[in-house]
């Protein structure tokens, strides 16, 4: 009876073992950053239903960057012809600094009116195209 124990619990093992192997779900395998770019970044593509307060004078979209060797001034478009919203032309990072605000003036934005934008970056040597997301839509009302 022990050796049939034995015999049954080693199958059982192998079989374990030659099923718990998967070599076919295998990713990408990890790059490195580029060297060429600072690999700046928005944090999110979309942000929409940003319900603010109506005393709300300032909205920060958050962008980051990989590399933060040097200062780095960004330039940001934006998609809106809303002129009630200010948007600035860049953003800059200071050495060291890995995350700054992008911040739109929404003081002359009116209570109850949305606004929709879509920033981008522009500098195509700050960022590489195929990791960072370059284009961020943005929807916003005061309410």
């Amino acid at each position: 009876m022990k050796k049939i124990t034995k015999i049954l619990a080693f199958c059982s093992l192998a079989a374990l073992l030659f099923s718990a192997c998967n070599v076919d779900n295998i990713g990408p395998k990890y790059t490195e950053l580029d060297s060429d770019t600072d690999e700046v970044s928005f944090l999110q593509s979309t942000m929409t239903n940003k319900a603010l307060s109506a005393t709300a004078t300032t909205y920060s979209v958050p962008v980051v960057r990989a590399k933060a060797d040097d200062a780095l001034t960004v330039t940001i478009s934006s998609s809106s012809t809303n002129t009630s919203v200010v948007c600035p032309a860049s953003v800059t990072f200071a050495a060291g600094e890995y995350k700054v605000d992008f911040v739109l003036d929404i003081a002359g934005l009116a209570v109850g009116t949305t606004y929709s934008t879509t920033l981008t970056l522009t500098d195509e040597n700050t960022y590489n195209a195929d990791k960072s997301i370059t284009k961020s839509t943005i929807t916003l009302v005061k309410k």
